[in-house]
């Protein structure tokens, strides 16, 4: 199957896929684009085991459960806004 047929056909539901996992349309946006990136790049592998489709889905999930892990590795913390101002000195500039 040409890989602009596939574009076409899957960009939408697979957009639909990676929205319902982080409800951020930029985000979603990004992670389908890789999506497609690795179809392409893997296209000539697929050997029709399976349904594309299935296949195509398959990369997407896993494109998808791959980023919610990497943003639940880097800890997001606010600092407080009472913080008090510390004098920074360096080390090198008192010589």
């Amino acid at each position: 199957m040409e890989f602009e047929v596939i574009y076409k056909e899957y960009w939408g539901k697979i957009f639909r896929l990676c929205m319902g996992y982080v409800n951020d349309y930029n985000l979603a946006q990004d992670m389908a684009q890789d999506t497609f990136i690795k179809v392409w790049q893997h296209l000539p592998a697929f050997r029709n085991e399976a349904n594309i489709s299935t296949w195509i889905f398959r990369i997407a999930t896993n494109n998808c459960l791959r980023q919610l892990e990497r943003q639940q590795r880097i800890v997001s913390t606010e600092l407080s806004v009472d913080l008090p101002e510390e004098e920074v000195v360096d080390i090198y500039l008192e010589k």
